[in-house]
């Protein structure tokens, strides 16, 4: 056995000496004839990293090896990796991979073979280089490839010519062909991926339109909707509303397709976001005309967000005037609480006191409550007329009740009223914090607990106030926060009467 394998071993040396010879000439027959066995290809290797050896006939080795396939292609890029020197390694194989784009741009037979050979070569030739290639092979492998194929065609083309890695490894022109075969659902996990990972305004297009395709012959996965999710583009956005509307999809889906919707039109980056979320804006709004009592608060609250609050006064027209909210699972004052709370939030909110106007004087008895309570929520004194001439009606016959709206004793007198009174109470506190007795914090609590009460008035609601934050005080003491010295202490509220506002037309028919 031993003595076997030493014969062998020298006739391989034997072999490999002869073909060095007197003559150091390489032929082409020469490098046909070693590419028909191993023993050939290890001369094959010798003369590819033979910098002594003419650049072309270096070249032409490895061009015979992919022009004969059998898996040889795969060995381009391992022997070049044995050139020691870079720029005559950046020579030899961008020379070859020269050789290999122009065989699969005039489709030669080799093309499958030298497609190979230069997908593996990629991080080793020039960018530029690498540029021509992929345009070189998507020209090729997606020529006949278009939307209208049926999913048989499709996956008999592409498994036939590409990978799915490598048609990731195609960028930008593959993304067409990636959102193909997703339409046609197979490989549809990667290929999603590589279309969302792309983060392009191109790629996102391109996947929405795939999976509208997809979703026409089976249901939306949750991969699918948290692969939209993660588009920054109106048309994913756009799409999810749609989604969330759609009686196919569990409500858990729906649910979450709305949600992902609002994120994307929250972001920051997302392209032409003024147009886009006026658009989403006008899309929820429909929503929100035939919402049920436990939806429509939400919806509102969008539309006020996402349009920063132009849309308000339309908003307030959608609140009906019926015995609907009494049947919502969260309660009413509540959801007008947060409602207005939102209102507050937006930048310079007291520019919409001409909406809130509007609601109180032409608005039914909800739209009036409503808007009363967000006066005070987004302190717009300019409203002060208006609401006194709601806080007269106290004991009059003309009074209107909200017993089913918030309460049994509450009217729309008495809700003005405490709007009025609230006024002055934020209007104080906000004094106090100017002059250094009230922290940011402490002036927050102290307007949350005023504005969320709503059906005391007089001493009663002051002093409940008082007392409510001064209960908080103790508590963050307990918890060792400090507090300025006369943070704790009542702080008096001027009359409604100080509080300086440019006048209002009155509500009519209150």
């Amino acid at each position: 056995m031993f003595q076997t394998r030493r014969i062998g071993w020298t006739l391989v040396v034997l072999m490999l000496s002869g073909f060095a010879g007197c003559d150091n000439t390489v032929t082409e027959s020469d490098i046909q004839k070693w590419t028909n066995n191993e023993v050939g290809l290890r001369r094959i290797r010798e003369v590819v990293i033979d910098a002594k050896q003419p650049l072309a006939t270096r070249i032409r080795a490895l061009e015979v090896m992919v022009e004969k396939g059998r898996g040889m292609e795969i060995r381009v890029r391992s022997m070049t990796d044995l050139i020691l020197d870079d720029a005559d390694r950046a020579q030899v194989l961008g020379g070859a991979v020269d050789s290999f784009i122009r065989a699969i741009e005039e489709k030669r037979p080799h093309l499958l073979a030298a497609k190979d050979a230069v997908m593996m070569s990629a991080r080793y030739i020039a960018p530029e280089q690498f540029e021509r290639a992929r345009k070189a092979i998507a020209a090729w492998a997606f020529a006949d490839l278009n939307w209208d194929l049926g999913s048989d065609d499709v996956k008999a083309k592409i498994q036939s010519r590409l990978s799915i890695g490598q048609i990731v490894d195609l960028g930008p022109y593959g993304y067409e062909a990636a959102a193909i075969i997703v339409s046609n659902a197979f490989n549809v996990e990667q290929m999603l991926r590589f279309l969302v990972d792309a983060k392009t305004p191109e790629a996102s297009a391109l996947a929405v339109k795939a999976l509208r395709k997809l979703h026409q012959t089976r249901l939306v996965t949750g991969f699918e909707l948290d692969g939209l999710s993660r588009m920054v583009a109106p048309a994913a956005a756009n799409y999810l509303l749609e989604l969330s509307r759609s009686d196919a999809l569990e409500q858990e889906l729906r649910d979450a397709a709305y949600s992902f919707a609002l994120s994307i039109f929250r972001n920051k980056e997302l392209p032409d976001a003024v147009d886009a979320r006026d658009a989403a804006v006008t899309f929820i709004m429909e929503s929100l005309k035939k919402a049920s009592p436990n939806d429509r608060w939400y919806f509102a609250r969008n539309i006020v967000e996402l349009s920063a609050g132009s849309r308000l006064a339309e908003v307030l027209k959608t609140f009906p005037d019926d015995t609907s909210y009494a049947s919502a699972e969260e309660d009413a004052a509540k959801s007008v609480m947060d409602f207005c709370f939102d209102l507050a939030d937006l930048k310079d909110p007291t520019k919409f006191a001409p909406a809130i106007a509007a609601s109180l004087k032409s608005g039914h008895r909800v739209q009036k409550a409503i808007a009363i309570i967000c006066a005070k929520t987004a302190e717009m004194g300019s409203l002060i007329p208006a609401l006194n001439t709601y806080a007269e009606l106290v004991e009059k016959e003309e009074d209107v009740s909200l017993a089913d709206l918030l309460g049994e004793d509450v009217t729309l007198g008495t809700l003005g009223r405490n709007a009025l009174e609230g006024l002055a109470l934020i209007a104080a506190a906000r004094t106090a914090l100017g002059e250094g007795k009230l922290t940011k914090e402490q002036f927050e609590n102290k307007k949350f607990l005023i504005v969320v009460e709503y059906e005391l008035s007089g001493d009663a609601y002051k002093t409940g106030i008082d007392e409510r934050y001064n209960a908080w005080i103790e508590s963050q003491s307990a918890k060792g926060a400090e507090a300025p010295t006369e943070a704790a202490k009542p702080v008096e509220a001027p009359p409604a009467s100080a509080v300086v506002a440019p006048t209002v037309e009155a509500p009519s028919n209150p």
